[in-house]
């Protein structure tokens, strides 16, 4: 019994300090002045962007071409279209790899680029892949690809203190000049059965893109030279888009702060999409205030989550929702897409989903873009996906028993640790 007892200690001081600590007050900086870098944003939106780069050290960057992926045969051919006209280098960073019929391709054709001499670095989480994953690494080095993991193996006390916390960014960046950010790991119900929305980039925010890259990869013990690219500072298109990151050891909670920030200043509508549904209270706070004021806020969550308690979790934030005016959609299928828009300007896509794992405990990327177009596309996308989708009634909740509503409560209280 007393073994038991030291052990669930352990265990509880083992999580504390990879957990942090939630600051509930909304961070803010004051309004700009100085245009220069701000000058392509709307006044309204200058704040914000200042705030984010205060956080990450990264200006948002004018002179970006982007498309949107939301089907997975697209973004999966695009992808070998990409790969296969990669020259001098190719870095990913993905929270699971799976080799399996769909992504072997993919794996294929990194082996062949770094036979052929091309720089090919992969950093994944090695929390997240299971031994029958793990073991296509050796295939992957013998070809000269560099594999490198976040929690190695063989470091017992880092991996303690970092138990909880995880590298759950995706990122493909191609010769320093093309890139990928979205939900998307290197698996093929991503591409295929699941439901999900990517960006791909051009442009000079592939250079912030790739200094996020660099700052985990060396972290994981990879060499410090930097990728070789071919000219992926020039402008590429119209759009300005910021690149932002988080993570547990930065202690600013910028991906919350972003959140938070829109609601408390959007004026006509803020939709949301995230697989996992477990914000912190501010932000619970933050979107019923939002709706409360008149705003058009929705939510788009799964009807099945592949983590079957997530549903419980989400369930019990329903009924003080609904009651401040939020609507909730259920999606059919696995909904892993982390992308909202608000008031047909901003957008936001990315790895971070709309909880508290990685509000602040997660190693996080997302891109937030500032332009009319690409929020008119992302909306039309999410009401296509609302159009198939049914929304959450009061009569259904109303229904739900007492040990249903008892259950969500309780597995909320371990949502972070999901």
């Amino acid at each position: 019994m007393r073994s038991r007892r030291h052990t669930a200690i352990l265990l509880i001081l083992t999580l504390l300090p990879s957990c942090g600590i939630q600051r509930f007050s909304l961070r803010t900086v004051p309004m700009p002045q100085d245009t220069t870098l701000y000058g392509s944003i709307r006044p309204a939106f200058r704040q914000l962007s200042a705030m984010l780069t205060e956080d990450t050290g990264l200006p948002p960057r004018e002179g970006n071409g982007l498309t949107l992926y939301a089907d997975g045969a697209e973004r999966l051919k695009a992808t070998l279209q990409d790969w296969n006209d990669v020259q001098v280098s190719l870095c990913l960073e993905k929270y699971r790899l799976a080799r399996e019929p769909l992504t072997d391709t993919l794996f294929r054709l990194m082996e062949k680029k770094a036979k052929d001499g091309v720089d090919v670095r992969v950093l994944v989480e090695r929390h997240a892949q299971l031994h029958r994953h793990r073991v296509h690494y050796r295939k992957l080095r013998q070809s000269g690809v560099d594999v490198r993991e976040v929690h190695p193996p063989g470091h017992l006390v880092s991996n303690l203190m970092e138990l909880n916390r995880r590298n759950h960014r995706k990122l493909e960046i191609m010769d320093g000049r093309v890139a990928y950010v979205g939900g998307r790991n290197l698996a093929d119900r991503n591409f295929s059965t699941w439901q999900d929305l990517d960006v791909r980039l051009t442009g000079p925010v592939v250079g912030d893109l790739t200094e996020v890259f660099m700052k985990q990869w060396t972290g994981a013990g990879g060499r410090e030279e930097r990728p070789a690219k071919l000219d992926g500072d020039a402008p590429a298109g119209d759009k300005t888009v910021q690149a932002l990151f988080d993570g547990p050891k930065d202690r600013l909670w910028t991906i919350r702060d972003l959140y938070e920030w829109t609601l408390a200043h959007t004026e006509s509508y803020f939709y949301c999409s995230t697989p996992y549904f477990a914000p912190p209270f501010s932000t619970v706070e933050a979107l019923c205030d939002a709706a409360r004021r008149g705003v058009d806020v929705r939510l788009l969550l799964p009807e099945d989550c592949d983590l079957r308690m997530m549903n419980r979790v989400a369930e019990s934030y329903f009924r003080r929702l609904l009651a401040a005016g939020v609507r909730i959609w259920l999606c059919p299928v696995m909904n892993h897409a982390k992308h909202f828009i608000a008031d047909g300007y901003l957008s936001c896509i990315g790895s971070a989903n709309l909880d508290q794992r990685s509000f602040f405990t997660n190693y996080e990327d997302d891109v937030v873009v500032y332009d009319e177009d690409t929020a008119s596309e992302g909306r039309r996308i999410y009401l296509d996906q609302l159009a198939g989708s049914r929304e959450v009634t009061w009569e259904e909740i109303r229904g739900w028993s007492v040990l249903r509503r008892m259950a969500g409560g309780f597995v909320r209280i371990f949502s972070r640790q999901l």
